[in-house]
């Protein structure tokens, strides 16, 4: 893939794409291999390269949630929902608020 980007057989607005979506397969494969820290930065990479890339922002909120950085995760679905608002994402977000009330949810 590099090699055709730099050869400008791969255009620019489509690069970003396609390399969050390598990196997001990286990340499945060391999730699998448990090696969440790997996995973790593949993940920070692909949404960093491709900030509109949902499962890769649902599989980030939920590394954070599971390491306990609450915020951090966020912050991650408040960002995947200003490009895609979709029902997977608000589903994330309410669960990393299990314990209140609907209205303290969306606060």
């Amino acid at each position: 893939m590099e090699a055709g980007f730099k050869k400008k057989l791969i255009p620019n607005e489509k690069y970003g794409t396609l390399k969050s979506v390598a990196l997001y397969a990286l990340s499945l494969d060391e999730t699998k291999r448990q090696n969440f820290l790997a996995a973790s930065k593949y993940l920070n990479q692909a949404c960093h390269l491709s900030p509109d890339f949902v499962p890769a922002a649902l599989d980030l909120a939920q590394h954070f949630k599971n390491e306990g950085q609450l915020e951090r995760a966020k912050k991650t679905l408040k960002e995947i929902w200003r490009c895609h608002p979709t029902y997977d994402v608000a589903k994330a977000y309410l669960a990393l608020f299990k314990n209140e009330t609907p209205l303290e949810q969306v606060l």
